[in-house]
């Protein structure tokens, strides 16, 4: 997961990110029987009752380390207990006993046990749609690989079914993970169903649990280079080990052939749809009906049977059977889809991005958001560039987003730069971090707009050359995360990430809400606006005040 930004500047620096002891300053060996509490906070409670908290090289102020450090005491005081490692039979009390005891006079809770002892176990404790606390329940030894918290055996994952989705051409990248969010979260219910299934006895098919796969990063929005269509792996992006802790079986994509082709499309109930099911409508083989409420039909493929898939990669999806699935666009009516095919040992939900299920700031993002962490080799190019460019010293960051849809949010460089000064000032800051894809016009003329220094990431400043501007973009994301104050764009999938990693990092709501005001001028500087999130990935409006 990503780094909790926490650090002391009495203690030596390590290498890399380590758990601190908030009483002593000592640094403490992350193991099993250290216990993660709370969402707001890295804090981590052993059976001893020793606490910690996350800190990395990034340098907090004093006010921020002792907030840290104050609710990592109350933390020892109060939620004082060891995450239960018991007999298959009983770990769901013991996992409710667990709740209860993490959470006196706290929310009122839920216990649920998720995940197999092949992909991690955990206890989570779940107050409505969040998960107040969490553990990493210990299976026995033997348990590890005979078996898991249900009457599957664990060869069943090898042999799981296999959930395929994509999204349509025009997605970005950082909303394209706003999309792999949801599809998490539908192979996570599925199996939960398949697990409740299974205790009640059927067996077969049904009882065989789900696996995501992962589709190749071809040709994306904004991403040059010579070898988009032959794709690029997850691995080389983000850290799939820490992806484990999402509690759900994937697999990168390695060319395959999926049963069932769907084009999920948002409607309402007809005639001539069949094998419908609670808010699942049914399927039509007629390709016209895909093409509506934003949906798109798919483009034939260069193989006979076969469909474009993940943007255009060179190896297209070969589809055994196609249709459309009307459904009434919630996230329920996916499931019910999905249950209603259930048969089929693989399923392609294609331009799964069209029924507007994620969001920035909504459930499925904020859940699943630590989970996915920048890969090892991104992690060590953002702390290189710190090092080279920005000294390890505390730095203001931007994100400046140069769309022709939203082309209103982006300010000139001269409103920019007012704006940027002004900011500078008020936080006694004496450098800037911008981040985002702008013209190098745009950027010389930024860079001698801003009164203190201002850097990019680019190898005229000490970047190292990244082959993606992916991988760029994550590199991006983990140094406007580490700033004393983020400013991001309006409508931005990449400010919404940035956002959700400061948050996920402890860092007050207040130094990471404001956007650039929508068409900012130079003499409106002093304004102040805050994205105020909507429904859905893009936002329900801006509010702006002097600040």
């Amino acid at each position: 997961m990503f780094a909790w930004c926490v650090l002391s500047p009495l203690f030596l620096v390590p290498a890399v990110a380590s758990w601190v002891s908030a009483s002593t300053g000592e640094i403490v060996e992350e193991t099993s029987s250290l216990v993660r509490v709370g969402t707001e906070h890295g804090i981590l409670v052993s059976r001893e009752g020793l606490t910690a908290v996350r800190w990395d090289e990034a340098v907090p102020k004093q006010p921020a380390l002792r907030a840290a450090i104050q609710a990592a005491e109350e933390a020892r005081k109060t939620l004082r207990a060891p995450c239960p490692s018991t007999e298959p039979t009983s770990r769901q009390s013991s996992c409710s006993s667990w709740c209860r005891q993490v959470t006196s006079n706290g929310p009122s809770t839920k216990a649920r046990v998720e995940g197999t002892c092949a992909y991690g176990l955990q206890c989570l404790c779940e107050a409505g749609p969040d998960v107040y606390a969490s553990c990493s329940m210990r299976c026995q030894a033997t348990e590890a690989t005979t078996t898991t918290t249900t009457p599957v055996k664990s060869e069943a994952v090898t042999n799981s079914r296999l959930l395929f989705y994509d999204t349509r051409f025009s997605v970005d990248f950082m909303t394209q993970v706003e999309v792999f969010f949801v599809a998490l979260e539908l192979v996570r219910r599925l199996n939960r169903l398949v697990e409740e299934s299974c205790r009640k006895g059927t067996r077969g098919s049904e009882c065989q649990p789900w696996t995501l796969v992962l589709p190749p990063w071809c040709w994306l929005p904004r991403w040059y280079g010579f070898e988009g269509g032959a794709g690029t792996r997850w691995s080389e992006l983000f850290n799939l080990e820490a992806l484990k802790s999402a509690g759900v079986p994937f697999q990168e994509y390695t060319g395959s052939a999926v049963d069932l082709g769907v084009v999920p499309v948002a409607g309402r109930k007809v005639q001539h749809l069949k094998d419908g099911w609670g808010d699942f409508f049914g399927f039509t083989k007629e390709m016209k009906v895909c093409d509506t409420h934003g949906q798109q039909a798919p483009q034939a493929g260069s193989k006979r049977g076969s469909v474009v898939y993940a943007g255009y990669c060179d190896s297209d999806i070969i589809v055994s059977s196609l249709k459309c699935g009307v459904l009434s666009g919630s996230f329920k009516s996916v499931l019910d889809l999905l249950e209603s095919a259930g048969q089929r040992s693989s399923i392609l939900l294609k331009h799964l991005d069209a029924l507007q299920l994620h969001s920035s700031d909504g459930p499925f993002a904020t859940q699943f958001h630590s989970a996915l962490s920048p890969s090892k080799a991104l992690q060590d190019s953002a702390r290189r560039f710190t090092d080279v460019a920005l000294g390890s010293l505390p730095y203001l960051a931007v994100h400046l987003h140069r769309s022709v849809v939203h082309k209103e949010a982006t300010p000139s460089a001269a409103a920019a730069a007012a704006r940027i000064n002004r900011l500078l000032k008020k936080r006694k800051l004496e450098q800037v971090y911008v981040a985002g894809d702008v013209l190098e016009g745009f950027r010389t003329e930024l860079r001698s707009m801003v009164k203190e220094a201002l850097y990019f990431f680019s190898p005229d400043d000490g970047a190292d050359r990244l082959p993606l501007r992916g991988q760029e973009e994550l590199v991006e994301l983990l140094l406007a995360a580490k700033a004393e104050y983020f400013i991001g764009t309006s409508g931005s999938s990449f400010s919404a990430a940035v956002r959700r990693q400061r948050k996920s990092a402890g860092l007050p709501a207040k130094t990471s809400e404001e956007v650039f005001c929508g068409n900012l001028t130079e003499t409106e500087a002093a304004r102040k606006c805050v994205e105020l999130v909507g429904p859905t990935s893009w936002t329900a409006g801006l509010e702006c005040f002097d600040g």
